[in-house]
């Protein structure tokens, strides 16, 4: 298991987002971390974990990542349907990854809710995928 293999993925997701039409013509820009003057919408990437998943004969590492989707729109409709399009785009889907093979990409879970801590209230979804790469 390679921490390499966790940079690799996250770069190859966040070429496929902001590589789709689709997501790009809603959402301002998907950060790592925002800039002070992000636009709403926008995605982030999240927490990640990464799990050895070697055999006897293959070297092997499990990737669970989240994707963090923020809106200032009145309501979820925003953030659900920009979630939508993420599924879309990454829910078993065929990726570039360097180094490492990708076996397979999934979601895994999600939720939405407003996020009332900031001067605005926004709505603020979490998706949760699991990767499987392999050297």
């Amino acid at each position: 298991m390679s921490a390499m293999a966790a940079y690799e993925l996250q770069s190859a997701v966040y070429t496929k987002l902001t590589n789709d039409s689709a997501i790009m013509a809603i959402v301002d820009a998907v950060w790592d971390e925002p800039d002070t003057d992000a636009l709403y919408p926008y995605i982030t990437m999240g927490d990640g974990t990464v799990r050895d998943k070697s055999t006897k004969t293959s070297t092997g590492a499990e990737h669970t990542f989240v994707l963090d989707i923020w809106s200032d729109d009145a309501g979820r409709m925003q953030v659900k349907e920009i979630m939508g399009l993420i599924h879309n785009c990454l829910h078993e889907q065929n990726m570039t990854v360097t180094d490492n093979h990708l076996v397979f990409i999934r979601f895994d879970y999600a939720e939405d809710f407003r996020d009332t801590e900031g001067p605005e209230p926004l709505y603020h979804g979490v998706m949760r995928f699991k990767a499987i790469t392999t050297e």
